[in-house]
Formats: C-alpha cells, structure tokens, sequence
C-alpha cells in the first residue's frame, strides 16, 4: 500500500499559481494569476498577489489585480476542500486593436475594487505541492474616462463607471 502525505499543518510559506476561464451572460475571461504567503496554521493562511485577466473576449479591456488573500484548509487531509478570499484594488488597461480613419478613442482608468471568493477542492499530489479546481466568483468595479477623436470637428468626451462580474472556473497549482 501507498503512503499518502498529509498536508503541511506547521507554520510555514506557501505559493499557488493559476489559470482559468470565466463566463457571465454578457461575455467572458481569460485569467491568470499567481500568490504567496505564509500559513500560520492550516485555517489561517494569509498572502498577496497579482495577476493579469482579460475581460470580455471581443475587446481588449485588461485587469491587473494586486490582492491579499485569506486561505482556509477544511480538514488536515489530503484530498480536501479549501476556502479562499480575495480582496483589493486592479489596473486597468484598453487597447482598442485596429484604429479606424475616422477616429481614435482614449481611456485613462482610475484603480478600482477588485473582490474575489473562491473554492477549491484538491484533485491531485506530487509529494506537497497539489493540483486543484477552483470555482468561484470574480468582481470588479472601475472606472474610465475617454477621449473619442472622431475626425468630424469634435471630439466626444466620455465619464465611465463600470462592473465586471464573471463566475471562474480555474485550475491552480500550489506549493
């Protein structure tokens, strides 16, 4: 018989890395992230981290969230569920792809509020680090200001608040 590991209970560093899909009715989302900290116990795991995700597959709206996360083992098993939160600001960035004759558009974004609950479920050990699916839900308010030049003899000067709400399915690497 094989002998499984447990998983790390004593206090310690941990990292995880991840990428996935999101959907909503409106569009969808490309992401990819990575975070680290430190496991005071397996209940208690707080880190930072970053990433860059693609909002609406159709455009080229970029967010680059920096977080700090709260992570929670729901048992010392191996194969076990796990809760994870996330919270805190993201960058935004546009580029609108092909610039037509008649014009050309430019957004400034101001930071906004990014929020990011989570669960995951382990499905796969190679000695500590772990394979798992993480699904959960992502949102995100920002806002924009832009400058529409249209060719025309006026330019077109927008204020804009918006939301990004996507559910994610993702699978993430930890360590």
């Amino acid at each position: 018989s094989r002998r499984t590991m447990p998983l790390k209970t004593e206090p310690g560093f941990y990292g995880s890395g991840a990428l996935g899909l999101g959907f909503s009715a409106d569009n969808g989302l490309y992401l990819i992230d990575a975070a680290g900290g430190y496991r005071l116990q397996p209940k208690l795991q707080f880190g930072l981290g970053s990433g860059i995700y693609r909002f609406n597959f159709n455009e080229y709206e970029h967010l680059y969230p920096l977080f700090a996360e709260w992570r929670s083992d729901w048992s010392k098993k191996k194969y076990i569920p796990y809760t994870l939160l996330r919270a805190g600001t993201g960058f935004s960035t546009w580029s609108p792809g092909i610039l037509f004759d008649w014009g050309e558009v430019e957004r400034s974004y101001t930071p906004g509020l990014f929020v990011n609950p989570l669960v995951g479920f382990r499905i796969g050990h190679v000695g500590r680090a772990f394979l798992a699916l993480e699904m959960g839900y992502i949102f995100y308010r920002g806002h924009f200001k832009s400058v529409e030049t249209t060719g025309w003899g006026g330019d077109i000067h927008r204020d804009v608040s918006f939301t990004h709400q996507r559910w994610v399915l993702r699978l993430a690497l930890g360590f």
